[in-house]
């Protein structure tokens, strides 16, 4: 990112806004927002290989759920954010996550311009294809401020999203047995 073209254009962006661009509190704006930017982007063409450098072997496949990583987000229609808690579950292939790589891979996928139904499949496929698990199951539940504060006006509704792969896509009592785990 050329942070110099950056600031220009927050700066004429805030100009044409009907700003004064002068004013004490709005001055330093163009200066800080390409940094805030660097932070909220960070995961733009990076990969899964990129965060995780190495999994672990495992002699049992047993469930492993991590659920209630918090993130944000910002919707690529409106460049406003959404931010909620990612669960995940999956059953391994002799090789897991540890357990801050699974939230590594879930800001590598929300730190970019997003929809939260891509987010959701992207952490997915992202965990499953790194490990070779036997299935996975990811569920979403968020808030979108460009519903809240615009359009629909509509406060603390809340989007849930699934993606199912593997064994629990083929195993629905698997899957039921998995939500209640989860309590969702």
């Amino acid at each position: 990112m050329d942070k110099k073209k950056v600031e220009k254009l927050i700066h004429e962006l805030l100009a044409e806004l009907g700003e004064n661009t002068d004013r004490e509190g709005i001055r330093d704006t163009p200066k800080r927002l390409p940094a805030v930017y660097e932070e909220i982007f960070w995961g733009m063409n990076k990969t899964v290989e990129d965060v995780v450098k190495k999994t672990f072997s495992v002699d049992k496949n047993d469930v492993i759920i991590e659920k209630n990583i918090h993130f944000y987000s910002m919707c690529e229609h409106d460049l406003l954010p959404f931010f909620g808690q990612v669960h995940v579950a999956y059953i391994p292939n002799n090789k897991v996550l540890g357990f801050g790589d699974v939230i590594k891979i879930v800001d590598l996928f929300s730190k970019r311009l997003q929809i939260q139904e891509r987010m959701t499949s992207e952490i997915c496929d992202g965990i499953s294809e790194f490990i070779n698990c036997q299935g996975i199951m990811v569920i979403i539940k968020a808030r979108h401020l460009c519903m809240e504060m615009k359009g629909a006006k509509k406060e603390n509704t809340e989007i849930i999203t699934r993606a199912v792969r593997g064994s629990f896509e083929k195993n629905p009592d698997l899957r039921k047995e998995i939500l209640e785990l989860m309590n969702i």
